[in-house]
């Protein structure tokens, strides 16, 4: 992008050819040679993936993103988020695994409170993991998300 002066925020868009099923690592540099000195660099990851997950409370559904169709017996793998205060760092803990029905449904089942989850969904040669996750509350022994 051109330099300015005007202390504005500017933004460009840039077309990525499509890309087959995974998870990439973009890069861009504010120069060609992608120097680490003197040098900006920006880094973000994309993940390219027909899988989608939607869920109320402890109803949950993987669905093809570009059909809207339930995928049956899709494999979810859950794991929970957790602050770990020795490290000082978030940890990832592997929790329940299932198999999506021939409605893409499963429910998730946990007499937890206040947790964090991560879903990582697959689906044939597809898989989807991302960052974002859902809160579990539990109260009075019913699982609501916010």
């Amino acid at each position: 992008m051109p330099a300015t002066e005007d202390y504005q925020v500017h933004k460009a868009e840039i077309k990525i050819p499509s890309l087959p099923v995974g998870t990439y690592l973009i890069i861009a540099s504010a120069n060609e040679q992608f120097t680490t000195t003197e040098n900006m660099l920006s880094a973000q990851y994309v993940h390219v993936s027909a899988l989608a997950w939607i869920y109320n409370g402890q109803d949950f559904f993987v669905l093809n993103r570009e059909t809207d169709k339930p995928i049956q017996q899709a494999t979810v793998q859950v794991w929970k988020q957790a602050y770990n205060y020795n490290n000082s760092k978030y940890e990832l803990t592997k929790g329940e695994l299932y198999k999506t029905n021939a409605n893409g449904y499963f429910r998730f089942a946990s007499d937890k409170t206040s947790e964090q989850y991560r879903l990582d969904v697959s689906y044939e040669k597809d898989r989807l993991f991302l960052d974002d996750g859902f809160y579990n509350y539990n109260w009075r022994g019913e699982a609501t998300n916010r």
